[in-house]
């Protein structure tokens, strides 16, 4: 099995945006990253590989150069009958200003598939093209514009110029609601001091989504903690210690309690394996952080620490302990008289996307992390958060 090696094009003045884009569309299939300056691989859940580079005509004008000045030649020499799309695209290469190439393992359909699917959904996005290697490009609706045998779907074609335009149309709003949301959240990164230098905040209209009931918290909650801990203590005590989590479960599933019911079939696959690697412990380990943000707004806990510091997992799970001491006497609509209200809960969301934005930022630049976020932690609440306001529909263990 070889590798499928596919290019994005774009023209943006800040190639971050598209970073961002193939992080936020593979989420959900990746296992960890590894990131090294402007390039970067994810590991899949099926443990295999994608790596990433990305070439920015700001920073890497000479490489770009060459890069497109190829591109040119190889398709000038292209005879054909949609001389009119050839000469729009020649000109559209000629001022990409971002390149994007990603490498990928053949040989599983589902896996191809998949990745077929976010870099044409990503293509649709950014208004940007691909180039598969046998020389065709594609539009994000699969339309082949052009390939090396002078073949089109289209009569015309529209060059794009400045794509910044389009995610700045796709996030903006006209909502009160929203636009007093984007000056808090400005604010609050302005007083926290991190700063952006090129990257464009994103409004995200909030006013489509809501939060997630208590009961459905709660379930997630429980979920986490029980492979969190399990996680914990199969790290720090090796089998002994995951022998005596499965007695403490059978324990409570005997006082009536069901604390893998709400775990989604990963958390289970998990669970029963008995082939989990450090890595495997590691990934359900730092759902903690997730879990941090659901506690938070059912007022668990009361404050979240500033995303450069880890959650207090022992505290969590002493909360937890309480929980279950108390539940059977829950009142679900009274029972939590300091959770969070919407607005704090889509204000703290916002917030955190943003420092995640930040984080994508300074890896790009090859900068430091301002104010030395933790790029996994802004990762998981953001994760959290996109699933407790519905934005994600479904849970998947990142």
């Amino acid at each position: 099995m070889d590798n499928e090696c596919v290019y994005f094009y774009c023209v943006t003045g800040d190639s971050g945006q598209v970073a961002i884009e193939l992080n936020r569309m593979l989420d959900c299939f990746i296992h960890s990253r590894e990131f090294d300056g402007n390039r970067w691989k994810y590991v899949l859940n099926d443990r295999s590989e994608v790596k990433c580079q990305l070439l920015d005509k700001e920073r890497e004008p000479e490489e770009v150069s060459k890069h497109t000045s190829e591109l040119v030649s190889y398709f000038e020499r292209v005879p054909t009958q949609k001389e009119e799309v050839k000469s729009s695209l020649l000109f559209q290469i000629k001022v990409f200003t971002t390149v994007l190439k990603v490498e990928y393992k053949r040989g599983d359909r589902n896996r191809e598939n998949m990745m077929c699917d976010v870099l044409f959904h990503m293509a649709d996005k950014l208004q940007g093209l691909l180039l598969f290697p046998d020389m065709s490009f594609y539009s994000g609706k699969r339309e082949l514009v052009f390939n090396d045998e002078g073949k089109s779907d289209l009569v015309t074609y529209g060059p794009m110029i400045n794509t910044d335009f389009f995610m700045k149309k796709f996030f903006m709003t006209d909502d009160s609601e929203n636009k007093e949301r984007r000056v808090r959240t400005m604010k609050r990164l302005k007083d926290e001091k991190v700063a952006f230098e090129n990257l464009e905040p994103m409004e995200v209209d909030y006013t489509r989504y809501g939060i997630r009931i208590e009961e459905s918290v709660i379930g997630r909650i429980m979920a986490i903690v029980s492979t969190g801990s399990h996680a914990f203590c199969a790290l720090n005590f090796g089998e002994e210690g995951v022998e005596t989590w499965w007695k403490q479960i059978h324990d409570m599933e005997e006082d009536g309690f069901e604390p893998l019911k709400n775990c989604v079939q990963e958390e289970k696959d998990y669970l029963f394996s008995k082939n989990n690697e450090e890595n495997d412990h590691l990934r359900f380990f730092w759902q903690f952080e997730e879990c941090n943000v659901f506690m938070w707004s059912l007022g668990l806990i009361k404050n979240m620490s500033f995303p450069s510091e880890h959650c207090e997992v022992v505290k969590m799970l002493e909360v937890m302990d309480l929980f279950y001491a108390t539940s059977s006497k829950i009142d679900w609509e009274t029972g939590f008289p300091n959770r969070k209200g919407r607005r704090e809960i889509m204000d703290e969301a916002d917030v955190t996307l943003h420092y995640l934005l930040a984080c994508v930022e300074a890896m790009d630049k090859n900068k430091k992390m301002p104010r030395n976020i933790d790029t996994d932690i802004a990762m998981h609440r953001n994760h959290a958060f996109n699933w407790l306001l519905g934005i994600q529909p479904e849970w998947d263990v990142i």
